[in-house]
């Protein structure tokens, strides 16, 4: 004895249904949220000490980081071409942004060069190095971004 076609189909589809349900609960696009809400908060508001440390080719008149509205450094007529200092500042998860301006007297050819190093607790220590532009060696404007993972 066969069962009815309509029967089957409607048995089939009962399936295939179920089945769907299944998978697309499996593969929600919401991303997992391990870390918590709580924790992410935490990571935007908490400061975190980190070394920094600036190096320069030559020896420049004036230096300025900041990340927003906190100064990290600010060296008026620096008397070594390097600096460490140790500052606490928020990490956001996108990453942080510092602001670099530096000027060097009249007179010198060529590019300059600023090396900024971050090394926070307990992360990778991270450089970058800012040139000046070729048609004004004595001024400096840069943007760095440093993301640690």
């Amino acid at each position: 004895m066969t069962g009815s076609p309509i029967f089957r189909t409607l048995i089939a589809a009962l399936c295939l249904a179920a089945l769907s349900l299944l998978l697309m609960r499996l593969t929600d696009s919401a991303p997992a949220n391990i870390a918590g809400p709580a924790a992410q908060n935490e990571l935007t508001q908490t400061p975190i000490p980190m070394r920094v440390r600036i190096r320069c080719s030559h020896l420049p008149t004036s230096l300025s980081l900041t990340s927003g509205n906190q100064k990290l450094a600010d060296l008026n007529a620096p008397t070594e071409l390097r600096w460490e200092g140790t500052v606490s500042v928020p990490i956001p998860p996108e990453g942080l942004e510092l602001a670099l301006t530096a000027t060097w007297a009249d007179g010198l050819s060529g590019d300059q060069a600023v090396t900024v190093e971050l090394e926070p607790d307990e992360r990778d220590s991270q450089s970058q190095t800012a040139w000046t532009d070729a048609s004004d060696p004595t001024h400096l404007t840069a943007y760095l971004g440093y993301r640690w993972k």
